[in-house]
């Protein structure tokens, strides 16, 4: 494995999500599972290591190393239907030690949209196998994210971050039980039916 100075001059992450880009034009950033393997064969072809790709509700994150950053975001902007002036408006772009930070600060639920969301850390793992199980040189990020995922459970277990409501899912329930006196017989009109969606669907069948 190479050393750490080595692949920490190289590292870096791309990061397009809600505190940058737009609602209305958020989904155009959004990488489908298919999808993200094809960019990350595509970047592993191109000569990078450590490439990854995180996707959840409110963000895709690519990370890697070992490869040019112009010739990395031409790869992936390829893979992602949007305009110059969108990806130049909506994307974080940052290198070396500012990179791992940002991946700290992801993976402890700092950076997202509801702080101290617990589903972070899974996605982070999922993110972290498929990188693993497409034959990418991962060695180094693999240790990187061991020590975010142990970072992750020192927060949630040494501070309150996580003990009010802890996704998007959860939180848009608890906002509809603070509003209505009962769920009890209300309509509820549910747009989207990924993931996110289906956690919605058992909070509300779980507080109704």
């Amino acid at each position: 494995m190479a050393s750490v100075d080595k692949v920490l001059g190289t590292f870096q992450a791309l990061s397009f999500s809600f505190k940058k880009a737009e609602a209305s034009s958020r989904d155009a950033f959004t990488l489908a599972p298919k999808t993200q393997g094809k960019l990350l064969e595509a970047l592993n072809a191109q000569g990078a290591h450590n490439a990854m790709v995180l996707s959840t509700c409110n963000r895709t994150e690519v990370y890697w190393s070992d490869l040019e950053t112009d010739h990395a975001h031409d790869v992936i902007q390829a893979h992602m239907a949007v305009d110059d002036d969108a990806w130049a408006r909506a994307q974080l772009a940052v290198h070396g030690m500012e990179a791992v930070a940002h991946l700290f600060r992801v993976g402890c639920a700092l950076e997202s949209q509801i702080p101290g969301d617990t589903e972070i850390a899974g996605q982070l793992k999922l993110a972290l196998r498929q990188a693993k199980d497409l034959g990418g040189d991962v060695a180094w990020l693999d240790r990187v994210v061991s020590l975010v995922l142990k970072a992750s459970k020192r927060v949630k277990s040494e501070t309150g971050l996580s003990s009010g409501a802890t996704s998007v899912a959860f939180s848009a329930v608890q906002c509809m039980r603070h509003h209505l006196s009962s769920l009890e017989g209300v309509e509820v009109v549910l747009f989207g039916l990924g993931k996110l969606g289906r956690n919605t669907c058992k909070n509300l069948a779980k507080h109704a």
